[in-house]
């Protein structure tokens, strides 16, 4: 039993093909934005999610598994 939920993958296709359209409409106004680290990790945050879990929790078990 799972407590987060996959989501579909045209769903992941959709919210990855937004992200790469926000990050290349944004780069003439992000090269001169002083706070652009933030918004590009906003961006990766997105990019990265694929389901409910959070995606600091899910990189972490992810990572668990390079120390063991």
């Amino acid at each position: 039993m799972t407590l987060y939920k996959d989501y579909p993958l045209h769903q992941v296709f959709l919210r990855r093909t937004f992200v790469v359209v926000a990050g290349v409409l944004a780069l003439p106004v992000m090269l001169f934005w002083k706070d652009r680290a933030r918004f590009y990790s906003y961006l990766h945050r997105v990019w990265s999610k694929t389901s409910e879990k959070p995606v600091w929790l899910a990189q972490a078990e992810a990572a668990s598994g390079d120390f063991y």
